[in-house]
This record gives C-alpha cells, structure tokens and sequence, in this order.
C-alpha cells in the first residue's frame, strides 16, 4: 500500500452530501465482513511527484548511539502482561469499526431514538455504508431529512464476527449488551425519555426482538423498553438464513464455535422460542419487514437467497411486509438519496414520528439562522466574512482555466482515494503564478465531487492581518465545518458555555484541542474533510509554528486531506518533513500553466482589441513570450496596450519598455503617479493600502481622511483613477493588488515625491487615528459611548455595540483596535509625536479603553500593551544610543507605566470591564495601587469611592494564594483553560479550582494516597495514581470512569494519557513502561527500559518523561545517562551523555537527573541535573547545550516559549526558551525573578503561557507577571531596527506584595461609630488600626503565638476588645481609643478565661458592656465582664451549631436561633424563657398564598427544606444572623451543614424573622411549641447571592456572584436591588469573602494580602 495507508478509488455520487452529523469514537477497527483488505488493494501508480515519506531520517540512524533489542519481559506483577511484540514494518491495516452504542446525530431538543442494529459479521458503520465506504453512511443523511431533523441517531455494534477465534456468546447476550448501553449511555435527555425505533439488518433484528421481550420482564428496563414504538427489519431471518448451517459447519472444521451463528440455523429452537414470545408481547409495534428479491452470491461461487421471504415476514396483523430490490447484503446500503430503498425507510421513520411522539416531546421549530449566528458569534467568525473569503478569488476564475491540475495523478490520488489517515498535498509556487486561483478551483472541485460542506477553505490574506492568525484558521475551519449540522452548532455552544472563556481569547493550541481533537474531528470522521488552506507562508509570524504543532497531534486514523499553498520556503519544508503522516509536494512550472496564461492572456486581447484586427495573435505571443507563469505581469501588461495597440511600432515599443521584472514593473507604475497633479492624494491612499492593519472599508476610509480631504466627492472612484493599478477596490475592502507590490513599496521607499518610508507611514496613520479617537467639541466619546452602552443594554446582544457605532463611526473600531499597532513600527526619536502619545493617555485613555470594553474586544487591549512595550523599548533603545538626552526619560516611564496598568487591568477587571465599560471611569481607578498611573491621575474625581489600608504601592502579579488545607501539602499541579488543580498525597483527593473565579470547585478522593496525576489535552479527564490504583474521572462532575489496577508494586514516577484519551501511558520506578486502555480494560502494550545483559538494569529509574505525542519516553537513572525509547517499536533509540561522562564506564556512576521535560515544539528535551545544570539535548542529531540556571524544577509552557523554573530558597524564574526553528541563540535568557519563600513543591503553566501556579505546602499561588506578555516583535517586513531577541526579550527582577512573609487575617471586628477596627492574623497578634487611614495603631499581644485568632468582636461602647484563639483561651481587654493624632491608645491589662476547645463559634457583647457570651459547638459560656468570672455555663447533649443575637427590642434578653426552633434567654441569669417549649421556625408555603398575607405554616421541620436532591434530606445550620436598624426584622441565613462550600451556597436560604413574634408568653405554659412564621418571599434574592455581609440600615448588604456589593431594601421587590461596585479578580477568595466585614457608617473591610483594605463611600456610591 503507497504511504503505509490503504486506498481505494472512489466513484463520484449523485447525492452531493450536504450534512454531517456522524460522531466516531477516536479509535474504531473493521469487522470480517466490512473490509476485505487483500481484495481492496490497488496501486497509486506512478505520478511526476515524488511522494515522500518523512518520517524516516538518516541522519538520525547515523549519529545514534547503536541500539540492542529490548529484553522480554519474564513476570510483571498482576494483572499479567501478553507477551512483548515488536513493531513491524508492515503497513498499517484497516481500523475497524467500535464495539458498543454510539451517536450518529445529537440534535439539541431530540424527540425521537433510531437505533441501528446490524446482522452477522457487521460492523457498527460499513454495514449501513455503500461499498463498505463511509462516505455512504446512509444513517446520517437522515439528519439532514426536514421530517427527522430532531431525530437522535444511534449505531449500535456488537462482536458477532464470522471469522477470529471461539466465541461462546449467543443473541441473548447480544440483546443483555444493548438493554445495558440503552440504559447507562450519557446523554440528556437519556434513551427511554423519547419513543424508541429500531432499525435492524439481518441478525439484528433478532437480537431487537430479544432485547424487548427481556427488557419487558425485567424491571430494570420496563420503563425504557416500553418506549420502542417501531422495529424495521431488513432481511432479519425470523425462521433461520439458509447460509447459517453450512457455516456452522464449516467452522467445525476448523475447530471454531459460534454459537449465535447456530441459532440462525432454521431447526434451531431458539428462533421458535423467540418468535413465539415477541408474536405475545409485539401487539401494540408497528413492524415493517423487508425482504431481499435478489440472490447472494456466496463462498461456492453460486448464488442464493440468504434468507427467503417465508423467513425475512413475520406474519403479523401489526406487521407491513416490503420488497427491496437487492440481496442480502445491499439491502442495508444505499448509494443515494435517491435510491428507491433509502426512500422507503425515510418515508417509514417520517411517518412513524408524529403518532409516536406525545406533544410534550415536541420542541419548536429550529431557526437554522438564528443557530448560525450564536455559531459565530462563539467562534467571532462573520459568515458574511466567511463567504466575502471564498468568493474574493473564485469571482476571477475563467472557464477552462485550472483544469490542468486534474490530469495531474498525485492530485487525483489525493482527491479520490479513501485514505484512513491524514494527507497533507503542498503545492507551491512563485508569487502571482496563480496559487489562489487554484486554491479557489480546487475547493470548488471538492464541492461539486464530495458535498458543499466536505471542503473547508482559508485565504491567509496579506492585507489583512487579522485572518492571518492561527486562532483565525481554526475558528474559520471550525464554523464551517459546523455551519451544516445542528448538533455541531449546538455542541460548540454548549462548550462555549462549559469553558466560559470567548474562543477567540484562546491560544490555538488550546483551540486545536478543545475544538477539533475534543469535538469536530470526532464527530465528523464519517467521510474525509477537506481544508485548503492558501497562502500559509502569509500567515502571522509564530502561526505558523502553531499550526503545525496542531497538525503533529493529528491521530493516524483522522481522515483529513490537508490542501496546503504558498511559496517554496524553506520554514514550510521543514515543517512538513516533522509530520509522520503521508505528504506530497509538487511546485507548480510554467508547463503547468501555460495553458491558463494564454487563455487569459487572448481573454484580455479579445477584449481590447477588435475582432478583425490582424495584430492580435501576434500580441498574445509577444506577451507569453515575456510572461514566465506570471498571471499578475500579464495583467499590467495588457492593461498599459489598452491604448497603444493602433500602430505596431506602439505594440513594439509599449512591450519592450515594459519590464519584465516585477520590481521594475513597480517603478515604472511608481513612475507615472509622480506625473499626476493628485500625487499627494495618491501617497496617502497608498500609505493607507500599504500599511492597514486590514484592508479598510470605503466607509471607514472615508471617516479616516475627512479632516485631511473634506470634500472628495467619490473616494473609491478617486482610488481607481489616481493609484497606477496598485489599488484594487472588492467587496469595499481598499487593498492592494498583490503581496509583491506590497513588498516593493514597503522595501524601496518609492521616490521623495512619492515617499512611503515605513516608521514615517505608521508615524502618520498613528496620529490620525489618535486625533479621532480624542474627544473634541465636535465629537464627546464619553457620551457617545454611554448611549451606545444603554442602547446595548436595551437590547441585550454586545454584538450589536459594534453595528450600532459602525453606523455613525464606522472608523472607531479600526482606530482603537489598532493604533498602537501603528505606533510600535513608528519612528521613536520625535519628540513632539511622543507627546502626541502621552497626551492622548493623559486625556482620552479611559475613553477608549471604555471603546474597546463596550466592543467586547479587552485582546485587543491586551495587544495594544504589548504594541505599546515594543514601543517603550524601542524608545529606550534609541536614548541609550544616542550621546545627547533628547528623549525625556518622563515620557517613557510614563508610557510603561501605562504599558503595565493596561496589562494588569485586563487581568484583575477583564469580565467587568466587558460587562460594564463604563467601570473604567470610576469604579476600577479606586482598586488600582497608589503607584499605578491610572490612580495617580485620577485621584480625583471618581465620586468618593476610596480604598485605603492597602501599603503595598505596586501592581500585585499574585492574583490568588489558595489553601489545600489546613494540615495539608501539596505535591503536584497542573492547569487548564477552564480549571487548575493540586494534588494532595496525604488528605487522597485532587482540589480542582475554578480558572476565573479561583472558586473551589470540588475535591476528587481517589480514596488512597496520591502520587501522580495527568489531564488530557481536552481538559475534561484526569487520572490520579495511587499506591494500588489508578484511576480517570471526568473531571466537570468529579466522577470516576475507570480503575486500573497498577501493574507493579513499584511507585508511578510518571502517568499521562496516550495518543487517544482511551489510553494512558505509566511509568515505574522499577523501569516498566505500561500502556492500558481503560475503556476497554486492557493493557496495550508493556515492557522494560532494560537491554539484555545490562548489569545496571536492577537499579529504578529516578524521573520518566513521555513526550508530547506520546510515542518515546525519556527514562533517567544514576545507572545510566538519559535514555530515550521508542514507544512503538519498544526499543531504546538515543541516549545523551554529558560531554563530561562521554568517557565513563557501563559500570560508573552518571549525574542524576532530577527532571526530564519536552520542548513541545521542536523535539528538544530539558534535562535539569542534581548540580542544577540544564542540558538542552536534540536527540535526533545527538547535540547537547549545558546552560546553569541553578535549578531544582522546571516546566515549559505549552507554547515553547518559556521556560518556569524554582531553586532551593524557593525562588521562581522564568526564561525565554531559544527559537530552534530559525537556528537563532541557544541562551536561555532571564526575564522574570520572584523572591519568596517556601519550597516550590511544582510548577504549572496555564494554556496560554501568560499566567503560572506554584504550589508550597499547603499554599497554590496563581501569578500573572507582566514579563509573561511580551513586546510584539515586529513583523520582518516591517522591522526598520534589527534587535537581537534578547533586547525583546528583557525583563527586569520583579518582587510581587505577596512574597513577603506575613500572618494570615482570621478576624476582622469594626468599633462602634468608626473610630477603628481590629483584625487578629494566625500567628496570635491582634492589630487595632485607625479608621480615617487604615494605619496600625498598636498591637494587642496576649495569645500564643502559634495560635490562630478565630473569634473577634468590639463591644457596642467601644471600651471592650474580646479575642479568642484556636486552643479555646478568651482575652477581654479594655481600651480607650486616641481622641486625636497625637493621642496614643490606652489598653488596660486583660482578663481572661479558658474554654474547652472543641472550636469558638461566636462572641457575643451585652449592649451594657456587662456580659460577653462565649459560643462553642459543645457549650455557651456567660462571662461577667466587670467581675472577671464565668458566672454560667449551658452545656449541649451533641454538637451544635448556634447562632445568638442580642434582642432587637430588649437588650436584656438574647436569642439563640438553631437549626429549627429559637429560644430566648436572659442576660442577667442566662435563664430559658422558652424552657416549656421552643418558638418552632416554620415556612409559609407560597403556592397556597398568592395573596401574601399569613396563614398557617404546612407542618414541615425546619431542616427538610425544598432542596435538591441530595440536599432534601441534609441537615440545616444557621451561617448568619443579623437585624435590622430599626429593630423590626432579623436577616436569617441557613446553609446545608455538610457538602462541598460550593454545592452548599447553591442551596443557601434567606430569610426574614419578625422581632414582633420573639415574645415570651405571660405566664409560661405548658404545651406545643410556638410557631414562628419565616418571611421566604425574598429566596429569590438567596439565588443571587455569592455572600452575606450583613445589614446596613434596613438594607440586606450581600455580594453576588459576580462580586458586585450589592444592597436590597426590606419590603421592595426582590429584583430592585442596587450594585455599587465590584471587587477585583484577584482580591475574591472563599476565605477572604469569608472575612468581609461592615462598619456601621457603611464602610466594607476585607483581607487583602495579610492587610486590611477600607472600602469607603461604596454603598453610598
């Protein structure tokens, strides 16, 4: 087979397919009878291209260590291993179709299940494909029927082979098989919930039968199998196949048993049984039975009905009985739609959906358009875009042209030919020799031979920079792949959600994964795919790099047929030699289009000159003799004869001044503007063309050059006349003709009357953008934007922000977008220009940042920070060449200090900002530090809304410091897109935390101590490794999918999943290298990083790296140097031996190497040794750079770009990791250095390379240093100043306000009438502070100073201080407060008591200052202040846990409310006044009062809430109580008591207590308990609130969910509650939420890095 990979000459269908909806499982393998490999193979034959197969390379066999074999495995410890084979050399075979139920179609609203069952010796799909092709699928193509559009399609394959060994499985097993998968396959909703249709061939249709007359007398499946309405059988052998006792035979012979094969026999009981229990239970079916009317040919060569018609009908009175022409075989395919038979089953199934379907089941009609759109507004793709892309080259294709391509045999191969794997096919060619022409034509080709929605094409467009990304490429590939099929739109939606991250802010690797290996290529193998990708050597710089690293992970299975175009460069020849997969090539020559060139050339001929005209073909050969394949010459040059063919000496003369260079052919254009009066006019269009981010629009254009040329009268006629042929106008898009005019104007500067110098050019469209973008008396952005904001709001779609600006400023999205684009190529040595510049951000900043939040576009806000980096650094470049100081050091520490505000602001205030552009001017400037330019000028002015008691004056690069616990330590972390996580051996679980929010998620218990954990490349499994077990979980619902028992008693250094997530790859310490399929519970493969006779092969391994496409390992052992295996062939390829050990011994001892990492991009591997040094290896060529970077870990960025490492002092540093594809500097450069402390337990990056997590102790830091968005580098084309990376690169030692060591805030108690407050850390220092200033006042000493502060509270005088500690020691301190700035305080000695320390719940002050109550779990303690002693004691029976609050209106008593009843005490002798019965809390039930008024509670405990499930039954406890000023309502919180903190905010209630109700009855009586009715008409309010701070006035002060402080007024509705302003990012924590508290005078206090932060005047903000 050519290129390992099977082929076979396909046929064009008449049906051109039009939707894809089939979902495969990433690995699938054939059946007997689907595929018959020997009788498919043909020969490709010869083509004039070379077809080469990459994946070998000689050098690598040259300069390798030689290799002995792999020993074999004699005993590996339970579950016992097969015996080890070595890779062969054959060629791959067939893979075969997957065992079990699996989804055809998955519309979002299904109201029907198909459920295809085939017969013997068939396969899941190639029995339901014509010619075993899946490109015929035929189950799928009725997704696309209008009738079964919301129909959920399934294929349903079981082992029933006729070949391979002894099978003791029968159809009843078959039948128990499928009940099984029917009932437990996840989808929502589940098989049962709709009516059921089964449609069966052969077999099939007897294991159906089985499967309901069992489901119907089990009670496990009653309920599902009740569902099934309908069986079609097609041939189904109801009395036996007339094939099946010969067969039976025939195994017999050789020595082989199937036992379903002889219960097809027609004298086997089994089918009178069967027949006869399904006649008795079928009655209310509806059976429609075909029979076949053409004979099978058959193993004798003869023919004959496999199963006659007395067999394929049941007889039945509910039965339609159908003949299909066809036999046994092709009665279940069909080549078209339009096949007779196809039609038939179509029109059963339409017909059987409307009387089988309840209307309850109906879903509304699906607005196909409406999908679309939400489609790209997920993926921010334009359909419009999409079309204006595919049409921008196939509008200039002519008829004939192209064609040569399909005599061509390497492209019929690759356009033709089923392959079960990937095909790259590069053609390259010279510019304008046509690439995208035929880019065009090809796709078009694909379309009218494969289907519309089979080929997926890009452009990468020279002009226009923003569909030059690799982000761009895949979004596009991925809508419209998914534009054609419901259930694709409606799954990447539904991503879209889960991740809750816009794709478009998604690095492309992260998109590849989540996209296309976790989704679309999943869901599409049905039929291959198409992508014609032209002008790949045009795409962005590093894109290109992305998109290969995206095409190394394609699986060997995915059928894709990858069109690639571009010029020859040596960067795409290189890349394509890395992919394993087949690659053709072929450059396109002037043989090949010869033929198009005349055409076109006697095209324009004809055109201009007339018929009788005896010149024209001597013209046409004149200009193909001087055109050498170039399309664009020919076209200037037959537009300069238009008016120059009259005479032949003009012909003569006109084609020989007409250069035959291009370059040439540019100035002679450049030429003849000069001598145009409008040259000016023409250099700014231009300038324009040239230098646009994107091609302009007419519109955007026109806005551009108003205040330059006010009255022109038609702006794109204007361009058409005076720009000599360099302008082409499409679509209203202003670009340029080609990419070499492009070149020609940015590289030769054109003439001093025409001047197009690149850094003035930018310099100039900077400052007009500038000027637009600042607001004059003509034009007020702020509120201009404020209207765009409410009108937003009105109609709720952030896209329409856009339209509506574009229609009255159609310049304003490109202005903001890219300006600073402009100014980091603009010259840096103009004085007045940078204080064009600085004033612009002293005047205008917030107004566009305000712009580009209310576009929903903060990346390119991002961009613009790092535009404006290179710009700074370019700037300091040029003053420290310069001997004179002309460059006013103040302006560019001006400019980077916005660099950085504008990094971080995007980072802590990114969601609110797009929820909220408006913010920026008021609400974020008062949360930004001192030192920050954006808060030092704007210390005014932002309505009163203060934040003070924060000391440390810098932005912050720690966004969060999260506990794993208390007692706990950390050992390993990794991180997602949507989530990271560590690892904790001791406590056996996985804490998974939330990307955005840093919320805790969940904890997953493995249930034994943890050493290792994996996620895959989607994100959505994880594998923990522990001491017995390892064991995969989905990780959104923390649930465990699969157990693997450990194959070695040895501890796994090194787990990971395989190619496909159904495999994962371990590593032991005892050199056993093990791949399981977990799915399936199998092992792969296994073997020993051991060579025979190796006399150090006992000792174990010391670290195991698999590499990123998981097919080598790198071992590393003090016995031997790093070692690397080939996964395939289980066999040792490379070592690498330090230069400085090259002498040594087998038997001496090597450096240790600590850790292995894989360069994800390039194939080098980072080995960092127990010296600390680092050795970069490129095994391939055996070459080895020792760098020392002093060391102890490291991890690399999933980019490549960086390089993470901690040393021993628990210090971080990250590198810039060499470029290895342009061969540039091998050093490792520094540019970024964190001192902290603490041992750095693991490292982690996050998808996008611009955050990390570090892990120390019990401690996961999240980070986002400013080095971590680097300066963009300017394009090559662009780049006027030739600086070294490193000079890019360049970072400077950054100390974050967290790492420092401080004592963790526990409590924080506020003064009565704000005269201070007081916090108590963990170390047992209590600190009061100064309320004006957040100052520190004094400490208050007194607890041991390694306990925690846990209890806090200020009496309501102010004279008294309680504090209590963890071990149960009370402190009561008297202090007088200083009355003035001068004044000290005065604290007098404290008394203090001892608790039994079974934890403090609350402390509580009598208003009289004369008790303080001290609550405990165990008991409530009453302690006489004055007196100094405990003078009562409560003692409980079991743990409780109260919550007590001093009587609204009679402070003489106290309330203690519990989990259900409250009762009422008094201060003086702490005596129950309720003894004889509690007040019970009851709930009036809101269903049977709509008029609101009081009745009778329904009898129901307060503790069995209207919760969720698992929470119906969950014990309450009360988390919060507060009143109300005017002493008419307490606020009442309850949570669950048990449960996850976030699944128990879920189901918090809210209430309201009438102080009115908390009477005492005079005198006491005995009897029932009291009710009291609670207020639940505010529950809605619970569901918006994240937490409870408390009351302020009659005010319910609470935080919702998107951390807006929030106020709701007793007795308003619920939906009226006012947001005043929100907390940041990074400021948000469970334990810091935790702590939030509010003075009297409204002021919210809340932990910020072991400091205090005063928020003043926000809720009266």
């Amino acid at each position: 087979m050519d290129g390992g990979m099977f082929k076979k000459k396909l046929t064009r269908p008449t049906f051109l397919q039009s939707r894809d909806t089939f979902s495969f499982p990433p690995a699938y393998e054939s059946t007997f009878e689907e595929y018959d490999e020997d009788a498919s193979k043909q020969d490709a034959g010869p083509s004039d291209l070379k077809t080469r197969d990459f994946f070998q390379n000689k050098d690598r066999g040259e300069r390798s260590h030689s290799v002995p074999e792999t020993r074999q495995i004699s005993q590996i410890v339970t579950p016992p291993l097969p015996p080890i084979q070595q890779a062969s050399g054959s060629s791959k075979k067939r893979p075969k179709d997957p065992i079990g139920l699996h989804s055809v179609s998955l519309p979002r609203n299904p109201v029907v299940d198909i459920i295809f069952l085939h017969g013997l010796g068939g396969s899941a799909y190639r029995s339901w494909s014509w010619g075993h092709d899946l490109r015929y699928f035929w189950p799928q193509w009725l997704s696309v029927e209008s009738e079964l559009s919301n129909a959920r399609i399934w294929s349903f394959g079981y082992a029933a082979g006729i070949g391979g060994s002894s099978n003791m499985m029968n159809v009843f097993d078959f039948a128990k098989d499928l009940l099984f998968k029917m009932k437990y396959e996840q989808q929502s909703p589940s098989i049962g919930s709709v009516p059921i249709i089964f449609v069966t061939h052969s077999m099939g249709g007897l294991v159906a039968k089985k499967a309901y007359i069992t489901g119907q007398n089990d009670k496990g499946y009653v309920d599902m199998i009740s569902q099934v309405k309908s069986i079609v059988f097609l041939s189904t052998p109801h009395r036996g196949g007339n094939g099946a006792e010969p067969l039976s035979q025939l195994l017999q012979v050789f020595n082989m048993s199937k036992e379903y094969i002889r219960e097809l026999a027609s004298t086997s009981p089994f089918l009178q049984n069967i027949n006869d229990d399904f006649s008795n239970m079928c009655q209310d079916l509806k059976l429609f039975s075909f029979y076949e009317t053409l004979k099978t040919s058959v193993l004798t060569g003869k023919s004959s009905y496999i199963v006659d018609k007395d067999s394929g009908v049941l007889n039945l009175q509910n039965e339609t009985s159908i003949p299909m022409v066809a036999d046994h075989h092709t009665i279940c395919k069909f080549e078209t739609r339009d096949c007779p038979g196809y039609k038939d089953i179509r029109n059963i199934l339409s017909s059987l959906i409307p009387p089988c379907i309840n209307d309850s089941f109906r879903s509304p009609t699906i607005d196909v358009a409406t999908e679309i759109k939400e489609l790209g507004s997920v993926l921010s793709i334009s359909e419009s875009e999409v079309a204006e892309t595919a049409e921008r080259y196939k509008s200039k294709l002519k008829d004939g042209t192209c064609s040569w391509i399909r005599r061509r045999k390497w492209f019929t191969n690759w356009l033709e030919y089923e392959e079960d794997g990937p095909h790259i096919l590069w053609i390259s060619g010279a510019p304008a020799t046509g690439k995208s022409i035929l880019a065009s034509y090809i796709a078009d080709t694909v379309r009218r031979q494969w289907g519309e929605n089979v080929c997926q094409y890009h452009n990468f467009d020279f002009s226009d920079r923003p569909k030059r990304s690799a982000s761009y490429l895949l979004r596009s590939v991925a809508f419209q792949i998914a534009r054609a099929s419901s259930p694709l739109r409606a799954s990447l939606v539904r991503l879209s959600e889960q991740l809750g991250i816009p794709f478009v802010n998604m690095p492309s690797t992260t998109l590849w994964e989540k996209l296309f290996c976790g989704l679309l290529l999943d869901m599409t193998l049905a039929k291959t795919l198409y992508w014609v990708v032209d002008g790949i050597d045009e795409a962005e710089p590093g894109a290109l790099q992305s998109i290969f690293q995206c095409l190394k992970s394609l699986d060997s299975t995915t059928r894709l047929k990858i069109l690639l175009l571009s010029r020859p460069t040596t960067d795409v020849t290189m890349r394509i030699k890395q992919l394993s997969f087949k690659c053709t090539m072929h450059n396109i020559s002037t043989v090949d289009t010869y033929d198009d060139i005349r055409a076109y050339v006697e095209d324009a001929i004809v055109i201009m000159i007339p018929k009788g005209v005896a010149s024209r073909q001597r013209i046409v050969d004149k200009v193909m003799m001087k055109a050498s394949g170039n399309f664009l010459w020919v076209a200037l040059a037959t537009k300069d004869l238009e008016e120059k063919w009259h005479l032949r000496s003009d012909i003569d003369l006109t084609l020989s001044g007409f250069p035959n260079e291009m370059t040439d052919l540019y100035s002679h254009m450049i030429k003849k503007i000069e001598k145009q009066p409008q040259r000016v006019m023409a250099t700014t269009f231009l300038t324009w063309a040239t230098y646009s981010f994107r091609p302009l629009h007419i519109p955007e254009l026109k806005q551009a050059l108003q205040p330059q040329f006010p009255d022109l009268t038609s702006l794109e006629d204007t361009i058409s006349h005076i720009c000599g042929d360099f302008v082409q106008i499409q679509s209203s898009r202003v670009s340029l003709i080609h990419e070499t005019a492009r070149w020609f104007l940015v590289n030769h500067h054109t003439s001093p009357s025409v001047s197009l110098e690149p850094a003035e050019s930018h310099k100039y469209i900077t400052k007009v953008c500038l000027k637009y973008l600042s607001s004059n008396k003509e034009r007020q952005w702020r509120q201009i934007l404020n209207i765009a904001e409410i009108r937003r709001a009105k109609v709720a779609s952030p896209d329409n922000s856009s339209n509506l600006l574009y229609e009255t400023e159609p310049f304003l999205s490109y202005a903001a977008t890219f300006w600073a684009y402009h100014l980091s190529l603009a010259g840096t040595d103009s004085k007045e220009f940078r204080a064009i510049i600085c004033e612009f951000f002293d005047n205008d900043a917030l107004t566009w940042i305000n712009t580009l939040a209310l576009l929903g576009d903060l990346k390119s806000l991002m961009k613009a920070a790092q535009y404006l980096k290179t710009f700074v650094k370019a700037s300091g470049k040029t003053q420290s060449e310069r001997k004179q100081r002309e460059i006013p050091g103040d302006d560019i520490e001006f400019l980077r200090l916005w660099t950085l505000d504008l990094i971080k602001i995007v980072g802590k205030f990114g969601s609110n900002l797009i929820q909220h552009p408006s913010s920026i001017y008021k609400l974020i400037p008062p949360f930004c530090p001192a030192n920050s330019v954006i808060q030092r000028s704007l210390r005014y002015g932002h309505g009163g809304l203060s934040v003070v008691g924060v000391s440390f004056p810098d932005w912050d690069d720690c966004h969060a410091r999260l506990s794993v616990g208390t007692d706990e330590s950390g050992s390993k972390v990794f991180a997602t897109s949507e989530i990271f996580a560590a690892l904790v051996p001791q406590a056996k679980c996985l804490v998974v935390w939330h990307a955005e929010t840093y919320e805790e998620l969940r904890r997953i218990n493995h249930g034994e101590y943890v050493t290792e954990v994996a996620v895959n490349r989607k994100g959505d499994l994880v594998c923990t490794s522990g001491l017995s077990s390892i064991k995969i979980w989905e990780v959104s619902a923390g649930k465990e999918l699969a157990t693997i028992k450990k194959h070695s008693d040895d501890r796994v250094l090194a787990v990971e999943f395989g190619i496909s997530d159904d495999h994962i790859v371990i590593g032991y310490q005892d050199q056993l290298i093990a791949c399981h399929n977990w799915r399936l519970g199998a092992l792969v493969y296994a073997f020993r990083t051991i060579l025979k006779g190796d006399e150090n092969g006992n000792q174990g391994l010391r670290c195991v790296s698999f590499s990123p496409d998981r097919t080598q390992v790198a071992v590393g052992s003090r016995a031997r140097p790093v070692e690397l295996w080939d996964l395939n062939t289980m066999s040792r390829t490379h070592r690498c031996v330090k230069k400085d050990e090259i002498s040594h011994s087998e038997q001496e001892v090597f450096l240790q190497p600590e850790v292995i990492q894989w360069h994800p991009d390039s194939g080098n591997l980072y080995i960092l040794y127990h010296n600390t040094t680092l050795i970069s290896w490129n095994p391939v060529y055996d070459e080895q750079t020792e760098h020392n970077i002093g060391a102890k870990g490291m991890v690399n960025s999933p980019c490549g770009n960086y390089l993470l490492t901690s040393d021993h002092d628990g210090s971080v540093r990250v590198f810039t990791v060499p470029d290895y594809s342009r061969g540039r500097a091998t050093d490792f450069h520094a540019i970024y250095y964190l001192k902290n402390h603490g041992y750095v337990c693991d490292l982690a990056f996050s998808p996008d390379g611009r955050r990390f997590y570090d892990l120390r102790g019990s401690v996961c830091s999240v980070w986002e240093p400013e080095a971590l968005v680097p300066a963009e580098k300017p394009d090559a084309e662009d780049d006027r100043n030739s600086s070294s990376s490193s000079f890019w690169d360049s970072e400077t030692v950054k100390d974050s306000a967290t790492s420092h060591v401080r004592a963790s805030i526990t409590a924080i108690a506020c003064a009565p009438k704000d005269v201070g407050f007081c916090c108590g850390c963990d170390d047992g220092i209590i600190t009061v502070h100064d309320f004006a200033t957040g100052k520190k006042i004094r400490a208050l000493p007194g607890h041991a100073s390694e306990m925690a502060i846990i209890g806090l509270t200020w009496s309501s005088s102010g004279r008294y201080i309680a504090s209590g500690d963890d071990s149960g020691h009370v402190l009561v301190r008297q202090v007088k407060m200083p009355v003035s700035e001068d004044a000290k305080m005065t604290v007098y000695k404290p008394s203090d008591l001892r608790i039994r320390n079974d934890g403090i719940n609350q402390l509580l002050f009598s208003s009289n200052d004369q008790y303080l109550l001290v609550s405990t779990f165990s008991a409530d303690t009453v302690w006489d202040v004055s007196a100094k002693r405990i003078c009562h004691t409560r003692t409980h029976p079991s743990p409780r846990h109260l919550k007590w609050i001093e009587h609204p209106k009679d402070p003489k008593q106290l309330v203690s409310i519990d989990a259900g009843e409250v009762h009422i005490f008094h201060w003086v002798d702490f005596a129950n006044l309720t003894s004889n019965g509690s007040l019970r809390l009851m709930r009036i039930n809101p269903d049977n009062n709509p008029s609101g008024k009081r009745k009778l509670p329904i009898e129901r405990p307060f503790d069995e809430l209207a919760l969720q499930r698992s929470y119906t039954d969950t014990p309450q406890i009360v988390n919060c109580v507060t009143s109300t000023k005017d002493a008419k309502s307490i606020i009442l919180e309850t949570l669950p008591s048990f449960g996850h903190d976030r699944d128990r905010n879920k189901h918090r209630r809210i209430e309201l207590i009438s102080t009115s109700d908390l009477k005492i009855a005079t005198p006491p009586s005995p009897g029932p308990d009291r009710v009291i009715l609670l207020d639940n008409s505010i529950q809605d309010l619970a569901r918006e609130v994240s937490k409870l701070v408390g009351s302020y006035q009659n005010q319910v002060v609470f935080f919702n969910h998107q951390h807006w402080l929030c106020t709701w007024e007793i007795g308003t509705s619920v939906g009226n509650y006012k947001r005043h302003f929100f907390l940041p990012k990074d400021w948000v924590g469970n334990e810091a939420l935790a702590l939030v508290a509010l003075s009297e005078g409204g002021t919210v206090l809340c932990p910020k890095n072991e400091e205090v932060a005063m928020i003043k005047n926000g809720i009266k903000f």
